[in-house]
């Protein structure tokens, strides 16, 4: 696709470049965008009817890294994400919501505050949520994937366990 792309974009170029030329550079543009444009629709039209559908919701809650770090706003920033969350579920029933990476930047297996909250709505809403979380493990935080399933249970946490490499830095103390 990205070759297509700047084929494209290439021959509006030369179009642009070579006014003598313009129209075969234009008809040629025009000929492989609409090929690639009704061979999608085509494909997409033979495929969609037997395939069963998984609705996703992605919370992207627009804050900065720097508030996601500052442990004043952390449970504004932690209430903004399940305030999200329950506005995606009220108007589209996701079977799995996702939340970005470190949207929780701490411990939320060991937090008495919001892991029993979180858990709770995940297991209301009855759906799965998938979200980053930074477990403090042996001294290192650990950028981690946490995936609580629709009974409110979790369903994996992908850390570094001997199974499972992952990016670790030190923890700096609160």
């Amino acid at each position: 696709m990205s070759f297509i792309i700047f084929l494209v974009n290439t021959l509006l170029f030369s179009a642009v470049l070579h006014r003598k030329n313009r129209f075969r550079f234009l008809l040629a543009a025009g000929i492989i965008f609409l090929s690639v444009a009704f061979a999608g629709f085509f494909k997409n039209r033979t495929w969609v009817t037997n395939i069963p559908s998984l609705r996703i919701s992605v919370i992207q809650a627009n804050i900065s890294p720097l508030e996601k770090m500052d442990l004043n706003l952390f449970d504004r920033n932690a209430a903004r994400h399940l305030l999200l969350t329950q506005r995606a579920y009220n108007t589209f029933h996701p079977d799995l919501v996702i939340w970005p990476e470190t949207a929780f930047p701490d411990d939320l297996l060991q937090s008495a505050q919001w892991r029993p909250l979180i858990f709770s709505e995940v297991s209301r809403m009855k759906t799965d949520l998938l979200l980053g979380i930074a477990p403090i493990i042996n001294g290192y935080e650990y950028n981690s994937a946490l995936l609580i399933n629709a009974s409110g249970q979790i369903g994996a946490c992908i850390t570094s366990k001997p199974w499972c490499l992952s990016w670790k830095r030190p923890h700096l103390s609160h």
